[in-house]
């Protein structure tokens, strides 16, 4: 029961002894101690700095503090005792390393790791080397977190690599340890090299381009030349996917060059939506960091593709936020346009709902009827590494006015993308083959592209809506080896649909061995075996099929 003492200014609380857990009648100090380990602690730290007193008492005092958090740091700090031989020395701080894991308590574990850090310093190295230890034995969490963050300052550069990574790996503490330990990494000294090395591979892109950004105004704060670190953060950023990592860089941008380098990522972002507002997120803070001229640019990229947007949903989305930020800018006319699609639908919703159907799976349900026995289809097969690339844009936009004429379906076989409709946007956005896009956007209405998922060493599992496979190729295997008119023939009596997926390799290596082994048949475009360019083959492929069709109905 707490009890109040009288003074003359204030009443102070007063413990009972017999009620806060002490005893009235300490038959000794030691047992006290044992009781109360925070206060023991104390006093013997006091009795420790006192110095004169027999380095074995003391360690025996620190043994019998019952808590291992406690005995940990007695025991290190009667380590510094200069009379201390080295290898006593390190004999203690081995067992102070061996009571901190003792501590059950993971917040606690933590601080009392971080505490010996401080103790030891920067110049302790073997100490350093065990504490690292000592954390890579704790569970992911927020005990860890704390202990990362509080253990950086007094890390050296090898403490700091090891810091770095056990951050990158304390699953949603990332961000916050990562940035806790590259507030002490010593660009100076260290360069950034190695820091850029280190997460250049992580999976997680965003958080991958707000740590490179992250450096890049470290080195800027240091005066530390940053080289390539805000484009590789701009490219990092591109490949998350997600605006708000781009607009978490623009804040950090300070001058022409780096605006236009977040610019030139966000244009390789797949999703156009996301594309949209990044450039929106860069053009508003280049307008309030004095660059004009940068905004002006970026707001019209930003409006060429939000115009393009097929899906009525997103589209008014992105014309929404466009619009107030190009009234803020200061562009009443095309604020005003931006409002007006904002609050319109102007696409057609039959195929607005097409559109979006094929972006429910890699492979969308099977086209319409009119065409399931009609048309053949044309294969791009994807044979370069990393995203999405203008060749592969160029490569749908000339396939699709082909397949428009030759009366075909189009599929795209690997191509680095699980997002149809975005994909579909890109291409009219960024390229102006085929009237605008028109025809691509008319096959999409009709549900007559196909995006398969599969890899250059696995060839797609299900032909049930492709087709039967006939690989282009100017080797073929002599047992395989077919024309195109009897490639058509076999197709309609062996596959459900009738048809032939006609497959070409979109890379200078041409089709992979992976699908050239898998498919049953050989299709040799020239009769000479001469290997052909990219769009030479896709012309002759709808050119052969119609000359094939044409001469098997005629007979």
């Amino acid at each position: 029961m707490e009890k109040r003492i009288k003074t003359g200014k204030a009443t102070l609380p007063h413990c009972d002894p017999a009620e806060s857990g002490e005893r009235r009648d300490q038959p000794n100090r030691a047992e006290g101690e044992r009781r109360h380990a925070p206060s023991a602690y104390r006093a013997l730290s006091k009795r420790v700095k006192t110095g004169g007193e027999r380095i074995e008492e003391l360690l025996a005092k620190a043994r019998e503090l019952g808590d291992p958090y406690y005995t940990a740091l007695a025991i290190l700090g009667i380590s510094l005792d200069p009379r201390l031989r080295a290898d006593s020395r390190d004999k203690l701080e081995a067992e102070a390393i061996e009571c901190a894991a003792c501590v059950e308590a993971l917040w606690r574990r933590g601080e009392v790791i971080a505490a010996m850090a401080k103790s030891a310093g920067k110049n302790n190295r073997i100490f350093g080397k065990r504490i690292i230890g000592l954390l890579l034995d704790m569970p992911a969490g927020k005990g860890l977190s704390d202990a990362i963050s509080a253990c950086a300052p007094y890390a050296d550069s090898e403490g700091q690599t090891a810091l770095l990574n056990m951050a990158l790996d304390n699953r949603g503490f990332e961000l916050g340890d990562a940035k806790a330990v590259l507030k002490h990494w010593d660009c100076k000294k260290e360069g950034v090299d190695a820091l850029v090395a280190m997460l250049v591979p992580h999976p997680d892109a965003s958080l991958k381009a707000r740590l490179l950004g992250y450096i890049f105004i470290q080195c800027k704060r240091l005066g530390v030349p940053g080289g390539d670190l805000f484009f590789a953060a701009s490219s990092a950023a591109a490949e998350s996917g997600d605006s708000e990592t781009f607009r978490y860089l623009a804040d950090n941008a300070g001058d022409e060059a780096e605006f236009r380098k977040l610019a030139c990522g966000a244009t390789n972002m797949n999703d156009c939506v996301e594309k949209a507002d990044a450039l929106t997120s860069i053009a508003s803070r280049a307008d309030r960091a004095g660059f004009t001229d940068v905004a002006k640019t970026l707001f019209e990229s930003a409006v060429r593709i939000a115009e393009g947007i097929y899906a009525d949903d997103k589209r008014q989305g992105a014309a929404k936020r466009l619009a107030v930020a190009l009234e803020r800018f200061g562009q009443k006319e095309e604020a005003d346009k931006m409002s007006q699609i904002a609050a319109s639908a102007v696409m057609p919703k039959p195929a607005a709902a097409a559109y979006e159907k094929g972006a429910q799976a890699s492979v969308p349900a099977a086209p319409s009827t009119q065409h399931d026995k009609k048309n053949h289809l044309l294969a791009l097969y994807d044979t370069y590494e990393g995203g999405i690339k203008p060749i592969h844009l160029r490569a749908i936009a000339r396939a699709a006015p082909l397949c428009f004429a030759f009366d075909l379906d189009l599929a795209l076989m690997g191509f680095p993308s699980q997002d149809l409709p975005s994909l579909i946007e890109q291409t009219i956005t960024e390229t102006r083959i085929g009237r605008g896009g028109h025809y691509l956007r008319q096959l999409a209405a009709e549900g007559r592209i196909l995006l398969v998922p599969c890899t250059q060493n696995r060839p797609p599992e299900d032909w049930s809506l492709l087709g039967l496979p006939v690989a282009t190729t100017s080797k073929p295997d002599e047992a395989k080896r077919v024309g195109m008119q009897e490639s058509l023939a076999i197709a309609a009596g062996d596959h459900s649909l009738g048809r032939a997926c006609i497959i070409m390799g979109l890379g200078r290596k041409g089709l992979p061995k992976s699908i050239i082994d898998f498919a049953p048949r050989h299709l040799e475009l020239t009769g000479v075996d001469v290997p052909l360019e990219t769009c030479t083959v896709m012309g002759i492929i709808a050119q052969q099929i119609r000359c094939a069709m044409h001469g098997r109905h005629k007979a």
